[in-house]
């Protein structure tokens, strides 16, 4: 009968052979970053929506700058708080989501492989929009049309009321047309093939244990 090694015999090979261990992991960390690259390029275009609200000169909020209706009363600035802050401007980056969907449509993509492409982040007042394509004038043409459908839907908010009349807006940046492949899976990548080595390589000790 073949008996297991005990954890002691595996811990003494391990300090033995500390150098399969590590050619094990580096092994299989490069295994992982060359799979990467095997991989069809994609390309990521950035864009982005710039948003703020507007403060008097001792930190109050105020109204949009436009002029009250005649005879109507001037409106009075108020304080925020940081979470009254962002959920007032959690509306920026609610219409980038909704017109995911029509972005979908332009990209000629159905929306769970349009949403692994399709990135919305905010970043202190930037909200950028990323899109990856293989092809890289489709990822250009479709982060600046999701760009411009959530402009237009902020728009209509606007209209509508939907948008509190201190949140200001425009256009940041637009998506130039991306030079080189993205490979944003490379970390995630590198540390799987560095777990499977190491797995390997205890396997590798333990199989020497026992013989």
């Amino acid at each position: 009968m073949t008996l297991e090694p005990r954890p002691s015999d595996l811990l003494t090979a391990a300090l033995r052979w500390w150098w399969v261990l590590v050619l094990a992991a580096i092994l299989g960390g490069a295994g992982g970053f060359v799979f990467e690259r095997l991989q069809p390029p994609l390309y990521e275009a950035r864009a982005a929506i710039n948003g703020n609200l507007l403060f008097d000169s001792i930190g109050v909020c105020v109204p949009t700058p436009a002029p009250p209706p005649e005879g109507a009363p001037t409106p009075t600035p108020f304080s925020l708080t940081q979470y009254d802050e962002d959920m007032a401007l959690a509306v920026i980056q609610d219409s980038l989501v909704e017109v995911m969907p029509q972005a979908a449509a332009l990209a000629n993509m159905d929306q769970p492989t349009f949403l692994q492409n399709a990135i919305v982040e905010r970043k202190h007042n930037l909200w950028e929009v990323r899109f990856r394509h293989a092809d890289a004038q489709t990822a250009q043409q479709v982060t600046n049309a999701w760009l411009r459908l959530g402009l237009q839907r902020l728009e209509e908010k606007r209209a509508s009321g939907r948008v509190r009349p201190y949140v200001t807006y425009s256009l940041q940046e637009e998506a130039a047309l991306p030079t080189t492949p993205t490979y944003y899976r490379t970390n995630l990548l590198v540390l799987c093939g560095t777990l499977i080595g190491l797995l390997a390589g205890v396997v590798f000790l333990s199989a020497r244990v026992k013989g």
